[in-house]
Parts: C-alpha cells; structure tokens; sequence
C-alpha cells in the first residue's frame, strides 16, 4: 500500500508483491500491515492513525526480521 499514485498496481521488483491503494486497507481491514519502507516508518503510523484506531496494527520490516520466531512476532503483535 502507497499513498502515491503513481506507485499503484505495480509491483515492488523482485517480489511480485503488488502496491496498492490506501482505500485496500479501508476495505479488507487487515489485522496488520507490514511496513517495507522502514526507514519512513514512524511518518507511516502517523499518518495512519485512523487506521490504527480501527484496529490494524502497523508492524515496521525491521521489526519483523528482528523477531526470533514466528511465534515471537505473533504474540508481540497480538497483544
């Protein structure tokens, strides 16, 4: 998910994982939202603060590789 326009329905290379609009969040209402761009990451939660009051967690990639187990992440973002 990107706020760029421009960005939307392409792909992040190498992936396959597509770049979709912010109104994806708003409908599917994920319980959380991996944030790629780490080093933007604190201005992501922050302009996303009515998505965080719905209930989705916003969980940084640096975050997640930094977690030792699944399990680990999982009760970090389920609690």
């Amino acid at each position: 998910v990107c706020s760029s326009d421009l960005k939307h329905y392409k792909f992040i290379p190498g992936t396959g994982i597509e770049i979709l609009p912010k109104s994806m969040i708003e409908k599917y209402r994920p319980d959380i939202v991996v944030v790629f761009a780490w080093n933007f990451f604190e201005e992501i939660v922050k302009n996303n603060q009515e998505l965080i009051e719905m209930g989705i967690k916003f969980v940084s990639i640096k975050e997640l590789q930094s977690e030792m187990t699944l399990e680990n992440f999982i009760n970090k973002v389920t609690s």
